[in-house]
């Protein structure tokens, strides 16, 4: 049996990567993963406070592994897996880590040169996937998600706040990616079929990050 860890952003890839894994009897998903910007409390793709990551793994009844990390310039937004968390993962039994890429060669490669040599299998269940047949199967298979940051010279920034569903994809730009898998836009995910619960969440306010126009999420007071 082949005991993996996913790398977990908190969007809809990640999340409908966890999905495909748990139903295949011969997998074990053990822990996710999560990169934080070095040095703070906001999650390396979306920006979001790691308190919101934690939410969704609790309500996922998994662990979580987080670590800081910078990004590197030649694969967007790639990190490499440190040496300590590796290490980690082996001594918890881990076989394997489970990425949501789709496309991106370049990412790929990244990920494969990271772990190669380190006893640790990269397995890319989305891989090759049409970009609008998956955005469709995700959105029709109970992934309820977010826009939560976008590149504004991709996407126009109006478009933070709004559900991941068809409407949202047939409104796309041609040129852009239904899954965003260029960085067009992410996503944050409060509801799936493999929530117990669904998460509670007020939107803030929008900033600029970087490249990125951003959407901050909260917590719901009760």
């Amino acid at each position: 049996m082949m005991k993996v860890a996913i790398s977990w952003s908190g969007g809809k890839d990640s999340t409908w990567t966890l999905h495909k894994l748990k139903q295949d009897p011969e997998v074990e998903v053990v822990c996710l993963i999560t990169a934080l910007v070095d040095r703070s409390d906001s999650v390396i793709l979306t920006m979001l406070h790691r308190r919101l990551i934690r939410m969704q793994a609790e309500s996922l009844g998994l662990p979580l592994r987080e670590f800081h990390a910078r990004k590197t310039d030649p694969a967007g937004e790639y990190f490499e897996l440190p040496s300590r968390l590796i290490s980690t993962l082996i001594a918890e039994g881990v076989t394997h880590v489970a990425f949501g890429d789709i496309s991106n060669q370049d990412t790929r490669k990244s990920r494969e040169a990271n772990l190669a040599d380190t006893g640790l299998e990269p397995l890319f269940p989305l891989w090759g996937r049409d970009d609008h047949e998956l955005a469709r199967e995700i959105a029709a298979g109970g992934v309820k998600a977010i826009i939560v940051a976008v590149d504004p010279q991709r996407l126009d920034p109006g478009v933070l706040g709004r559900q991941f569903d068809g409407k949202f994809t047939h409104a796309l730009p041609t040129e852009v990616d239904w899954c965003g898998e260029d960085e067009e836009f992410q996503t944050f995910v409060y509801d799936s079929p493999d929530f117990t619960i669904p998460l509670a969440l007020m939107p803030g306010s929008r900033a600029r990050h970087g490249k990125k126009w951003v959407l901050e999420l909260f917590p719901e007071k009760a």
